[in-house]
């Protein structure tokens, strides 16, 4: 009895078990954990932009909800969601691969909410969202 012909040559793994994966898929990480940068101004530099500033005390809620519309969210997801600053602020920190840790960002939003929401609108005015 005889061997069936295929068309490979000699030596080499059958069609059926095509090429060898040598990286995941799916594997869509594009910078690294940690980041790569700082905020490009401090919590308390809300007082550079007076009138960004003046407009959050006042209307925080509103802030919040003209932030979430500009992520891509739903704008009354900041009156829906409990800690919905903290989960803004992190998603703002992995778009442009800042550094710092969500209890970092949790620990800012709870004792500096206006000043975190200056500093979250700044930081997106300066990444182009």
């Amino acid at each position: 009895m005889t061997a069936p012909k295929t068309n490979q040559p000699t030596g080499q793994p059958p069609a059926q078990y095509g090429q060898p994966i040598t990286v995941q898929p799916g594997s869509m990480l594009v910078g690294t954990v940690q980041g790569h940068r700082d905020w490009n101004s401090g919590v308390f530099g809300c007082f550079d932009d007076v009138k960004l500033c003046f407009l959050t005390w006042f209307c925080y809620p509103c802030m919040m909800c003209h932030i979430s519309k500009k992520l891509g969210d739903c704008p009354l997801m900041p009156v829906c969601v409990p800690g919905s600053a903290v989960v803004m602020r992190a998603r703002v920190r992995t778009l442009g691969g800042i550094r710092g840790t969500v209890c970092n960002d949790c620990l800012t939003t709870t004792f500096c909410p206006c000043c975190t929401v200056c500093q979250l609108k700044r930081e997106m005015d300066t990444m182009g969202i």
